[in-house]
């Protein structure tokens, strides 16, 4: 998976907590409206929703926006799922 992969080399995750993160995506998920429910899918990617862990893997998954946008001499801010791109005139 990309974002595990991303975690370990470059964030330097490993052990226990790569493995943690790693037994959270495999998990199946349905969706329901009042009493009904539909059949259950495989969840094979991202966070259960409402983690606390969701908004820090998105912002290590859209790291190397970053490194894309700074090889084009542009400046950029990023916070949460917004990115400014800016620069002089």
């Amino acid at each position: 998976m990309i974002l595990l992969d991303r975690i370990s080399q470059d964030f330097g995750i490993r052990g226990t907590v790569l493995s943690w993160l790693q037994s959270v995506t495999d998990r199946l998920q349905y969706v329901a409206v009042g009493a009904e429910q539909s059949a259950p899918a495989n969840c094979t990617s991202a966070v259960p929703q409402g983690s606390v862990l969701g908004p820090l893997l998105f912002a290590m998954y859209t790291s190397p926006v970053g490194n894309l946008i700074s090889a084009h001499n542009l400046h950029h801010h990023q916070y949460a799922d917004d990115t400014q791109l800016y620069m002089a005139v």
